[in-house]
């Protein structure tokens, strides 16, 4: 989880207090597919071990969490974490063999900022929610606003059609951010790709967002319907390089 933080209440001070709103998430995304093809077959790889935990510092910038996966593969997720943001990647090894090839990719989730949404009214809701946006810049359009208060079927007829995904970078701001500014970008978008959708479930976009960076042969294969598939072409599916890492900056003051 990303926690924002209030500002200060006061010049002299550094920072405020932990803010009280849902906090944004980062997840590593390893997953297969039981039926190929068939997309409602989706199934997320869990995690059976991991190796030695990494000590506790607050010196540390980079941390990597390594271990082994249901199917016996092993893993690396890595993070780093400086004055400059975040930043994340990972690779997965697995026999070749593998009956149910895994798929990675890195997803960055805007939350539901009103769980309790269904038992409010919009008068109650659009306070709340006020100006908050996600801005989005495609590959091979302008960059583009989705108001979080507009409904997702709206947003869907707006920005229907290839030139909205994939994106090269995205931003999130406005009054559920506070004062900040959340900027999500790969470091290379050469061979990747990277793309924003809705959440599972919602009529809003303040229901929940969700941004995906992963290799084009991971995306490939994650949105393919062949039901015959030779892996063997995709080589890249499995990881996401350093010198394609997923980077979260956030900026105070929206500036």
């Amino acid at each position: 989880h990303i926690w924002l933080k209030d500002a200060a209440e006061s010049e002299d001070a550094g920072l405020g207090e932990r803010a009280k709103r849902v906090p944004l998430s980062v997840n590593f995304r390893p997953i297969y597919y039981t039926r190929p093809g068939e997309h409602n077959s989706r199934v997320h790889r869990r995690i059976k071990t991991f190796d030695d935990a990494p000590f506790v510092s607050n010196e540390r910038e980079t941390t990597m969490l390594a271990g082994t996966l249901e199917n016996d593969a092993t893993f690396e997720y890595h993070m780093e974490i400086n004055h400059r943001g975040l930043s994340f990647w990972g690779e997965i090894e697995e026999d070749r063999k593998e009956e149910f090839p895994t798929f990675f990719s890195i997803a960055f989730y805007s939350p539901n900022f009103i769980p309790n949404v269904t038992n409010m009214a919009l008068k109650d809701i659009e306070p709340i929610v006020g100006d908050g946006s996600l801005y989005i810049d495609p590959m091979e359009s302008k960059r583009a606003k989705i108001p979080m208060m507009m409904k997702w079927d709206d947003v869907m007829k707006k920005f229907a059609g290839a030139e909205w995904n994939p994106i090269k970078s995205a931003e999130f701001m406005g009054k559920p951010f506070g004062s900040h500014k959340i900027r999500i970008t790969p470091a290379n978008t050469r061979d990747m790709y990277y793309r924003w959708s809705k959440g599972y479930s919602g009529i809003y976009p303040f229901q929940a967002i969700h941004l995906v960076h992963s290799t084009e042969d991971s995306w490939y294969l994650r949105h393919s319907r062949e039901k015959d598939i030779d892996y063997s072409k995709y080589k890249d599916r499995g990881e996401i390089p350093k010198n394609k890492r997923l980077n979260v900056n956030i900026i105070r003051g929206r500036g």
